[in-house]
């Protein structure tokens, strides 16, 4: 089953919290703004493979468990 832009935004938002993050910390710390890691969350704005990275690095896991490959 492919992962859709929803179920990926479900995956951060989960993944963000997880790390103790609010979405502030985050924006702050990838050099965005805050509405674009909302947007992102809410599944309205595709996420660039780069931000993706980042992202998986600052959240301490990897791009394949963001995207549900792995458990």
């Amino acid at each position: 089953m492919d992962l859709t832009q929803k179920q990926l935004a479900e995956q951060l938002a989960k993944a963000r919290r997880k790390a103790g993050l609010t979405q502030r910390d985050v924006a702050a710390r990838l050099g965005i703004h805050q509405p674009s890691v909302v947007v992102i969350e809410n599944g309205k704005r595709a996420v660039t493979a780069l931000e993706l990275a980042r992202l998986a690095r600052l959240y301490g896991v990897s791009v394949d468990a963001l995207l549900g490959t792995v458990q």
